[in-house]
């Protein structure tokens, strides 16, 4: 079978990727090595926001993900649970740390967004758990909240009406590429060869291994994220040792 696009990881980049791509009457194969959002997608705390965000690009693409959330559940036609407004903080236990966040205040509101510092009484009146011994937070009020494994189901089954076809349990071995260097398609652990000129490689934190399957030999380091009770995510570095070799 010939696609226009392969894509390799059915997390909610693959599954966001596969769906908007259908909109513009791509021909699409999405393969996904075990089941949807088990890997990252379903481990992310969900965060809509810009206060963590550089100025430039980054910051664009995060008021625009904001924008876009708001009517992204109509559009889909599920609930993805999105709650706007509800903000975003990053604090300061110190003087030193609050002075490097204002700084970084200040470049943000480049981009004008609304972002500022406020004292650790102010924060505590939005969020009374925090510590009162905190020095300040460098603060965001637009930032929102969305159910990622929701998100990622919803661009999944908006996918599969536009005719996406999707394949799971079904990890790829080999991106094949023809004489002249480019790619083909891709071969599946089943042995099967899927025809395609274009691949998207949306696998997470396996990326970068995937990529080495055409070819890539420079990859950027992996980061293995660890679910951790009560709190968000513990990342900590792996040499290669510690990933699959097939996937």
């Amino acid at each position: 079978m010939k696609y226009d696009v392969i894509i390799v990881g059915g997390g909610i980049i693959g599954c966001s990727v596969a769906y908007y791509l259908s909109k513009r009457n791509q021909k699409v194969l999405l393969l996904e090595k075990r089941d949807h959002a088990q890997g990252s997608a379903g481990a992310t705390d969900g965060v809509v926001s810009y206060h963590t965000k550089k100025p430039g690009a980054q910051m664009d693409l995060a008021v625009q993900s904001l924008k876009l959330y708001g009517t992204l559940e109509k559009e889909l036609g599920e609930s993805i649970e999105f709650v706007p407004d509800c903000g975003g903080m990053q604090l300061a236990e110190n003087k030193e740390q609050w002075d490097m966040l204002s700084k970084i205040a200040d470049k943000q509101r480049e981009s004008g967004v609304d972002i500022r510092m406020i004292s650790i009484d102010e924060a505590r009146e939005i969020e009374p758990h925090l510590a009162p011994d905190l020095y300040g937070v460098l603060y965001a009020p637009c930032g929102g909240k969305v159910e990622p494994i929701k998100l990622t189901m919803a661009f999944l089954h908006a996918a599969k009406r536009q005719g996406v076809e999707v394949k799971n349990h079904l990890g790829v071995t080999k991106i094949k590429k023809d004489g002249a260097g480019k790619v083909i398609g891709v071969v599946t652990e089943d042995g099967s060869f899927y025809e395609a000129p274009k691949v998207v490689i949306s696998s997470g934190s396996w990326s970068a291994e995937v990529g080495k399957m055409a070819g890539r030999k420079k990859c950027r380091a992996f980061i293995w994220l660890q679910a951790m009770k009560e709190t968000e995510l513990l990342w900590r570095r792996l040499p290669e040792s510690c990933f699959p070799k097939k996937l």
